[in-house]
């Protein structure tokens, strides 16, 4: 391993199967472990557009979720979280307040890279069946909005200062 934060062999073995990664990760404990370095995720919203869901509802699709994450990858965590954002029907904007779960799973490159293009179709069909302007999503701890939209910012950096 390279000094400091940096885990290089790691980033070798996720470049491997055509995954960027930026992950920074401590040294190992010295345990037996099966190492799952890759973590995945989905917002599970509870609205359809701007209409808020009756609780049974909600708990049913993040239920469905945790039941399909963990049937991929072989287990799940639900993180329940508030946040907000604006949504445009025609000239109209709204803030949209919402409660929504985070389900994730972590697995390996292998099934990772297996189970993409499934993964891909389920947010998709999610983002229909849910009635949702755009589905957030997580991948390797960057977080993504589908499908992309115009008024979201460019993902292109060019030499912004942080400080």
């Amino acid at each position: 391993m390279a000094k400091g934060w940096v885990n290089e062999s790691f980033r070798h073995q996720m470049s491997a199967y055509g995954i960027k990664s930026g992950t920074r990760s401590i040294p190992e404990l010295k345990l037996r472990s099966n190492r799952l370095p890759v973590q995945i995720g989905v917002v599970v919203p509870s609205t359809n557009f701007d209409k808020k869901l009756p609780q049974k509802q909600y708990e049913k699709r993040v239920q469905a979720e945790k039941k399909y994450f963990s049937e991929l990858f072989g287990g799940d965590t639900a993180i329940t979280e508030h946040g907000g954002y604006i949504a445009q029907a025609g000239k109209r904007k709204k803030l949209i307040e919402e409660e929504g779960t985070i389900v994730q799973a972590s697995t390996t490159p292998e099934i990772y890279v297996r189970h993409k293009k499934k993964i891909a179709n389920h947010i998709k069909a999610r983002q229909k069946e849910w009635k949702q302007q755009t589905i957030g999503y997580s991948l390797e701890g960057d977080f993504y909005v589908y499908p992309k939209k115009s008024f979201i910012a460019s993902t292109k950096i060019k030499n912004i200062n942080l400080e």
